[in-house]
This record gives structure tokens, sequence and C-alpha cells, in this order.
């Protein structure tokens, strides 16, 4: 286990497959919801005075009003975009946990194959051939760790 982990640090490190790539902060600004105001809308038509004399104009006034929140179909999306956090992945990659290294090539789908221990000199070396997605935008996780999205 620790000849893989070995090998996992060579492809993130300086020089390593993925030790140059960028580490990316994804950041989200939440959108808004016309939903709230057009309750209050609605409170404020059904406590009009039925007797009053502008009762019409109120009503017409505060009913425009609903009918622009409702047109715009009450909802601005959320935001999305990347920023550059300055770091490699050889950078970051020693920073975080093992169990996070761990999660994060499980969610990325990099997987090892035909590994096999190689006689090397008065040791040996692991030799595996590398699968997974490429390119990766590699993506900070809040707390430590890194996500990914494959479709930089």
């Amino acid at each position: 286990m620790a000849d893989l982990e070995e090998w996992i640090e060579h492809i993130m490190i300086p020089g390593g497959l993925y030790g140059a790539e960028p580490v990316w902060r994804k950041v989200i600004s939440r959108g808004k919801s016309n939903r709230a105001l057009i309750m209050k809308i609605d409170r404020k038509i059904h406590a009009l005075d039925l007797d009053a004399d502008d009762y019409q104009e109120q009503y017409d006034a505060l009913m425009a009003e609903r009918r622009t929140l409702k047109g715009d179909r009450g909802q601005q999306a959320d935001k999305t975009k990347y920023e550059d956090t300055g770091l490699t992945v050889a950078d970051y990659w020693p920073t975080i946990d093992t169990q996070a290294q761990r999660e994060f090539l499980l969610t990325a789908g990099i997987k090892l194959a035909n590994v096999e221990r190689v006689e090397h000199g008065a040791g040996y070396r692991v030799n595996a051939d590398m699968r997974g997605p490429w390119p990766i935008k590699f993506i900070m996780v809040e707390g430590g760790g890194l996500n990914l999205d494959a479709t930089r």
C-alpha cells in the first residue's frame, strides 16, 4: 500500500502528470427568489379595505407590482465562477490529509492498472498504468481536499 501511495505522490508532485495543474476555488453566488416579496404583496392585497374609495387603485397598483415580480419567473439563478488560488496540485496535495487524498482519487476516477513490483538495484520500484480523466480542473474543497470538474 505504501508503494502505491508513493507512486501516486509522484504524479501529484512537480514534474508529475498533475503536479503543474492549477487549483481553483469554486465560488457560488446564490440566486434570489421573489417568492417572499410576492407573498408580502398578497398579504397587502388581502388586507385592503374593501370599502376604501381608492380600493381599486391600490389593488391595481399591487397587482401590477405582483405581475412584474412574477414576470421574471420569480427567480434569479445561482451563478458559479472559478477563481485561481495561485496554487498548483503539487503545492496543495501535501497539505490535505490521506483520507481527503483517497476520496479525491476515487471521485476523480483515477485508477492504477497493471501494478507490479520490479526489482531495481538493491530494492524494487512500482510500475503502474494510471487511468483517469484528462484534462481535469482541480477545485479546492472548503475544509481541505480537492474536487474536480472534468469538463474544463
